[in-house]
């Protein structure tokens, strides 16, 4: 049971397989009522055939040859011919030509319904019958509207309209001496009908004109091409067709093959009232639609179609527009005056304009004249520039010249030397004239030796000169400036000089191989210098002398007023309490401590600046100084201050000077009582790498930030409201320097301060 469900699964598949690569393929079926030689008609074709070969639709062509129908069997056979040779209906149907749909007409009965089809014709009327269309029984009262033969199928139209009566008009302009119209057609059933429009147009619109028609079985080939060689330029020639029924074993066709001959058996131009084509060069043309534009209407109604658009619900409309086409060479080989050529018209191998013919040469031509008067103007230009810039590097020149001779007026005013350094060969090149003049007063001598110029600086300046040098030859900097002293031979002295070097050049490698700079002598300025330095130290030492004497005056009156007061209040107050006056004697011993330590203040700045300051060395044990100090300082802290001293777990013996030891560390305290109102002052000091670090911490006020770097200056004072005479910190100071140490401060306003020192030690022992 499963084998035969698997076998009937497969048949299944193949089946299906099958289906699809076998399947029909849409195709689009044209049929024509006579055949595709007509060049209209082939166009139309090719028109279909072009524009659907990418959209995967195949296009077929019958030919009915419909005059070779002569009876209703006819008729009868040829659809079932097209039923057995297309058995799959087509997607669309075009029939050119109404005889035709009529002909086909059953089919759309039954095999062909509701296909959508296209009918293009050219006239409006058409027979009622299939027999009328065999027979050419074509009367008015056997003619039916064309549109109501297809009424109730799905087929629209496209009319093809014949412009007899512009074509003729076009004749007349071209030939103004015409009189008679001569129309060569054949005997179908279309050319019977157009000899009657022909007919009714020229009587109705050209009364004037006598017709002549020239149509088969009256007239052979052979008689027609003799009548076309009798008549002349009276005479306007229309063509429109002369098919001639042929056979081919049982088969009947016809062939139109006097086209081709027409042309040279006629003397006036031949005219068309259909397209059937002016490249051969047989035809004048006439005013009709052209092929392309009858073709461009039919693909765009098919496509309309095949996007689902009905058939029957497109109106009938016209095939393109009409225009007036003519043939130059033909109208002109039959001796038409082209100033009679009509302007709107659109002409096939018209001569080209002058502009045409010799279009690419004028254009060479205009482009080489470009080009001429595009490399005259760029040479002139060029020219102009070079001028220009000839004078501008005159101009330049004249300037750098001028430039040079003041460069070397300051140069020679300055005295400056301008030199060059060649670190490869190790020579510098100068200015000849100035150093011979400034340096070394000897004969010419553009290079100096570098060992010979270094010989010349001062020992103490060498090492310097040379460490500065050798840093911009090896690229550290980019820059510099140094100033040293040079001998001056001849002179017996040394001179300043003042250098800016720079780098020059570098090789490939990036190596410095030329330095550039300048000298100048400052000798002169030096001394300047150094007398403006003694003057203004002489100021200022007369400034701070006078501001010395003014603040010492103001400090040592305060304390004695104070003294002599509260002495006149104890003398004078007979019944004072014996508290009082022991608070007044305790104003006067502060007051005359104070005096006592402005004076030593002053004795000590004085021996400073005799340079005279004595320094006594002695053992000191370290700890022992520092806890005495906090014995004696914790009586002259504030209410709520505590004073701490913190000493290391070692006890440090040193070799240095007591008393002023002292005085520092007693300068820091006194500070640090005086501007701490609560918390806490902490003393101490610590071991180093290279001695001991004494320090005093208070919380109190700080001192602000802008104020911190003048804090060691003489008579520096931030608070006049707290007694001293602001030069026991410039005396720690001085002392300190003297000792070998270095003396700072740390301070947050509003937080507190911490001044400390150090000193190295001579020496140092330890005891537990």
């Amino acid at each position: 049971m499963r084998k035969t469900n698997f076998i009937l699964f497969l048949f299944f598949i193949c089946h299906i397989l099958f289906a699809q690569q076998y399947k029909p393929k849409d195709y689009i079926l044209v049929l024509h009522s006579i055949n595709f030689s007509e060049t209209w008609t082939h166009g139309t074709y090719e028109a279909i055939k072009t524009n659907f070969a990418h959209d995967n639709i195949e296009t077929k062509g019958e030919e009915l040859q419909i005059p070779t129908l002569h009876s209703l069997q006819d008729i009868e056979n040829k659809l079932n011919y097209l039923k057995e040779k297309y058995p799959n209906p087509p997607k669309i149907i075009v029939c050119i030509g109404d005889p035709a749909w009529l002909i086909c007409r059953p089919l759309f009965d039954k095999e062909w319904k509701d296909i959508p089809s296209l009918i293009c014709y050219s006239r409006e009327l058409a027979p009622a019958t299939v027999e009328g269309v065999i027979k050419r029984e074509l009367r008015p009262e056997q003619m039916v509207a064309t549109q109501s033969l297809t009424r109730g199928y799905n087929v629209t139209s496209l009319k093809q309209p014949l412009y007899i009566k512009e074509t003729i008009n076009t004749i007349r302009d071209l030939q103004p001496e015409m009189k008679q119209v001569v129309f060569i057609c054949d005997n179908r059933y279309i050319s019977i009908l157009t000899s009657q429009d022909i007919e009714n147009v020229v009587k109705k619109d050209f009364p004037g004109l006598q017709l002549k028609v020239l149509s088969t079985p009256q007239y052979t080939t052979e008689n027609l091409l003799d009548e076309l060689s009798s008549y002349g330029k009276e005479t306007g020639i229309i063509y429109y067709s002369w098919f001639i029924s042929k056979n081919k074993g049982e088969n009947h066709y016809l062939v139109d093959n006097v086209q081709k001959m027409t042309n040279s058996f006629s003397n006036p131009p031949v005219f068309l009232i259909i397209d059937l084509g002016l490249e051969t060069g047989n035809f004048a043309g006439g005013h009709y639609i052209s092929i392309e534009d009858f073709g461009n209407s039919v693909t765009s109604t098919i496509r309309k179609l095949l996007n689902g658009t009905e058939a029957r619900s497109i109106p009938s409309q016209i095939g393109g527009t009409a225009r007036t086409y003519l043939d130059y060479q033909h109208l002109l080989n039959h001796g038409i005056n082209p100033s009679s050529y009509p302007r709107n018209a659109i002409y096939y191998q018209q001569p080209p304009t002058f502009l045409e013919k010799y279009k690419y040469l004028l254009i060479g031509t205009f482009i080489i004249i470009c080009l001429l008067i595009t490399i005259a103007v760029l040479r002139i230009r060029l020219f102009l520039q070079k001028q220009k810039q000839r004078k501008k590097e005159q101009i330049e020149a004249a300037r750098i010249e001028a430039l040079s001779r003041k460069y070397r007026l300051i140069l020679k005013a300055s005295r400056t030397i301008i030199w060059i350094w060649d670190t490869q060969e190790q020579i510098i090149e100068c200015d000849q004239e100035y150093f011979e003049s400034e340096i070394f007063h000897q004969d010419a001598k553009y290079t100096l030796q570098v060992e010979e110029l270094f010989s010349y600086i001062h020992p103490k300046d060498k090492q310097k000169v040379q460490n500065a040098y050798n840093l911009l030859i090896m690229g550290s900097v980019n820059i510099i400036h140094h100033e040293f002293r040079i001998w001056r031979p001849e002179m017996k002295k040394y001179d300043w000089l003042e250098c800016y070097a720079t780098i020059s050049q570098k090789d490939a490698n990036g190596k410095i191989t030329k330095l550039v700079g300048s000298s100048v002598t400052i000798t002169e300025r030096k001394k300047m210098e150094a007398e403006l330095q003694e003057k203004e130290k002489i100021e200022e030492a007369n400034r701070l002398k006078t501001a010395f004497l003014a603040n010492m005056s103001h400090e040592i009156r305060t304390p004695l007023n104070a003294i002599v007061g509260f002495s006149n209040l104890i003398a004078q107050s007979g019944d004072a309490t014996p508290e009082e006056k022991q608070e007044f004697c305790k104003i006067i011993s502060t007051n005359n401590d104070l005096l006592l330590q402005l004076i030593n203040d002053i004795l000590d700045l004085s021996k400073i600046e005799a340079g005279k300051l004595d320094f006594k060395y002695s053992n000191i044990d370290v700890s022992e100084l520092m806890s005495r100090l906090a014995q004696t300082f914790k009586t002259r802290t504030k209410e709520g201050v505590v004073l701490k001293c913190v000493l290391p777990e070692q006890t440090y013996f040193i070799h240095s000077e007591k008393n002023r030891l002292t005085q520092v560390i007693t300068n820091f305290l006194t500070n640090a009582c005086k501007f701490t109102f609560n918390g806490s002052i902490t003393m101490g000091y610590e071991a180093t790498r290279n001695g001991l670090r004494f320090y005093v911490t208070d919380t109190g006020k700080g001192i602000a930030k802008e104020n911190i770097p003048h804090v060691f200056e003489r008579f520096a004072k931030f608070d006049s409201f707290i007694q001293g005479t602001g030069l026991g910190l410039s005396i720690s100071q001085t002392i300190i320097q003297n000792l070998g140490g270095k003396i700072g401060v740390e301070s947050i306003e509003g937080k507190g301060s911490t001044f400390w020192f150090t000193i190295p030690v001579k020496k140092q022992q330890t005891s537990n």
